[in-house]
């Protein structure tokens, strides 16, 4: 299962980063001492609806506060996320690609390309953000409850 994915080369630069979440970016990095700054940044970059998780919001700030996220270690994962590219063979088993059309960081079409290279099967939601699993669990929980019920579509490798 993969959500609001991608990997080189199945999307380009400005696709798998949407240059316009930038200074949302910079913003978590400025605020990386803020807990709530640093958060709500994130918040707002990941959520089409971030109004709708202030609890999300303040669970996010407590956590934070416990273990705080160094700037370098923040940095390393976006290197990492940035480096991230297909193997050249889809994985062994089935697999089931969702993404959102309302993803602010991540442009939908970089799930589309791997779900089609891969074969893979696709769901994609009209208006979550990024982190999907939050702006409509119940949705996707459904979409993968019908996915696993479903014969899986699976060319082997």
């Amino acid at each position: 299962m993969l959500v609001n994915t991608s990997l080189r080369p199945h999307g380009a630069w400005h696709r798998r980063l949407r240059p316009a979440a930038w200074p949302a970016l910079l913003r978590v990095f400025a605020g990386a001492r803020d807990a709530p700054r640093a958060e709500q940044a994130v918040l707002a970059l990941t959520s089409a609806a971030p109004h709708r998780h202030a609890d999300v919001l303040d669970e996010w700030v407590a956590i934070r506060r416990r273990r705080p996220i160094s700037a370098a270690s923040t940095l390393r994962q976006f290197v990492a996320a940035a480096r991230c590219r297909d193997a050249g063979a889809p994985p062994a088993l089935p697999v089931l690609v969702a993404c959102s059309e309302g993803d602010r960081l991540v442009d939908a079409r970089c799930s589309r390309a791997l779900a089609e290279r891969w074969n893979a099967s696709l769901v994609v939601h009209p208006g979550a953000g990024h982190d999907l699993p939050l702006d409509d669990g119940p949705w996707l929980a459904a979409r993968i409850a019908e996915w696993a019920q479903a014969p899986p579509r699976f060319d082997g490798a």
